[in-house]
């Protein structure tokens, strides 16, 4: 398998799904926000929800057995 192309990044693992993840990203991107710090300790810096990293799709797919 092999991935081309795609969009956005990955939800981070145990966010909470959906309603965690709309927290998740309102946090993050507010400062003011009073899990702002909280969010970026738990995740160990930034997330760019519009990144999506290609060639790690592909180190993960290649790992898999099909």
């Amino acid at each position: 398998m092999l991935c081309l192309g795609g969009e956005n990044a990955c939800l981070p693992e145990d966010v909470g799904g959906a309603r965690g993840y709309a927290n998740f990203l309102a946090a993050g991107a507010d400062p003011r926000h009073e899990e702002h710090r909280s969010y970026l300790e738990w995740r160990g810096g930034g997330f760019d929800p519009g990144r999506f990293d290609r060639e790690a799709v592909n180190v993960v797919l290649a790992s898999m057995r099909v």
